[in-house]
């Protein structure tokens, strides 16, 4: 298996859309000469995720889309008649519609894209597309007659609707005439990407962030849908799916494929449910309920892109779902890269790990050096406090003695005060016969 793949965008899908793609390219281009420098600030406000949004390359990528349904109606035989474009938004879409022949009515909010959308609009009326406006009609169109309608497209746009599509369709099916033809293209939820994602444990819809704090109301995908859920609400409202095509678009961003987007590619162009997009052509007819089960979808499957097909054969066979199954592997796999990138930019730091084993090791020596000298002006602390505490033993001691000393002095003292206390009479009884003898004389 070759690992790129040219892709050759556009050129690549002009031999099987011979009259739709030069007029697809054109309308596209027109567009993207009148967007440049504009801000998108009013698209985002309710979608957050289209910050990150590349619209140039969304508008380019979108000639995919374009020529699908405008093959779609050229293969049924519808070439003419009144086309509304619900949900027109560049109007891309209605240049092409309006250039292949059909009277275009857009609508959509552009009073509150004005600032954002006003030169495409300019666009759309130069080139004769009546301008209709959601605020004006409502989203059911209540401002419009019943049947005006010979086509109606609804391109990307009921992945937005929240709730039930059912107020959508019905809505749709009141301005299209009975017998009139319904063109509908929206993400395919099976898409082989979306699977990878899901086995890897990760969501298939954009940043939570992007709708957690946006404001109400949200504007972003509320719910997207498989090939067989499409054909089924289709049959619900009454209408005959007369195809189903899908296939990739986004991938056109890049002019080559490479790795594993190139076996994912091949993948998907041998298993239509794993592509991205899907596009339905139906018809309306008298009721609009079902008058039976839905067919079986893959009858009405059809395969437009024979350019890809006559490829096939140089591309490898799968099971069925090995690419799926596979993924948590690779995830694992590119997580033991991350861990390898990792180690081998710790190792190309090594330099300054050295740098800082050495500083550390300084640190250390600095932290052993400064614990040596606290632990010696401690020891010496230590020793002076016990020097001073024999002094004090000493002094106390030397106390003890001199309290001693004096205690024997107080009792000598106290036995002399006793003998003296205890004999004055003898002392008096000399004295006076001391005296009294020399009286006689």
């Amino acid at each position: 298996m070759n690992e790129t793949l040219d892709l050759h965008f556009p050129a690549c899908l002009a031999d099987d859309f011979p009259e739709e793609l030069p007029v697809a390219i054109a309308a596209v281009d027109r567009v993207l000469g009148v967007i440049h420098g504009l801000s998108y600030d009013a698209l985002e406000r309710h979608s957050p995720a289209l910050r990150e949004n590349d619209w140039s390359n969304y508008l380019r990528c979108s000639i995919a889309r374009m020529i699908h349904a405008a093959g779609a109606l050229r293969r049924a035989g519808v070439r003419q008649g009144r086309l509304l474009d619900y949900g027109a938004y560049f109007g891309n879409f209605s240049g092409m519609f309006a250039d292949l022949g059909f009277d275009v009515d857009a609508v959509d909010a552009y009073r509150t894209y004005a600032r954002t959308l006003e030169p495409p609009l300019s666009l759309m009326r130069s080139r004769g597309i009546r301008l209709l406006d959601f605020d004006d009609a409502g989203r059911a169109l209540a401002g419009l007659p019943d049947g005006g309608y010979d086509v109606v497209l609804c391109a990307g746009v009921i992945e937005h609707v929240p709730h039930t599509p059912l107020g959508l369709l019905t809505t749709i099916n009141r301005v299209l005439k009975p017998g009139g033809h319904l063109v509908i293209d929206t993400p395919n939820l099976a898409h082989l990407y979306k699977r990878q994602a899901l086995a890897r444990g990760e969501s298939v819809w954009p940043p939570l962030a992007a709708q957690f704090y946006s404001p109400i109301p949200y504007e972003g995908h509320h719910r997207e849908y498989t090939a067989p859920e499409v054909a089924w609400m289709l049959n619900e409202v009454g209408h005959e799916v007369k195809a189903i095509e899908l296939y990739s678009y986004s991938c056109y961003e890049q002019p080559e494929l490479s790795g594993r987007d190139v076996t994912n590619f091949w993948k998907m162009l041998a298993d239509p449910t794993q592509r991205e997009y899907i596009t339905t052509l139906s018809r309306r007819g008298e009721t609009t309920t079902a008058t039976g089960p839905a067919p079986e979808w893959r009858t009405l499957f059809v395969e437009t892109e024979r350019h890809w097909e006559a490829m096939r054969h140089d591309s490898p066979e799968f099971q069925a779902d090995d690419l799926v199954d596979r993924e948590p592997l690779l995830a694992q796999l590119q997580h033991e890269v991350v861990v390898r990138d990792q180690m081998l930019a710790d190792l190309e730091r090594e330099p300054l790990l050295v740098q800082l084993q050495a500083d550390v090791a300084t640190r250390d020596r600095l932290l052993a050096e400064f614990q040596e000298e606290r632990n010696r002006a401690v020891e010496e602390r230590d020793r002076t406090i016990a020097r001073l505490y024999e002094e004090i033993a000493t002094r106390d001691q030397t106390i003890a003695r001199q309290n001693d000393q004096l205690g024997r002095l107080n009792d000598r003292l106290g036995d002399l005060q006793a003998a003296f206390d205890a004999t004055p009479s003898e002392v008096v009884k000399r004295l006076l016969r001391r005296n009294s003898g020399k009286t006689h004389s």
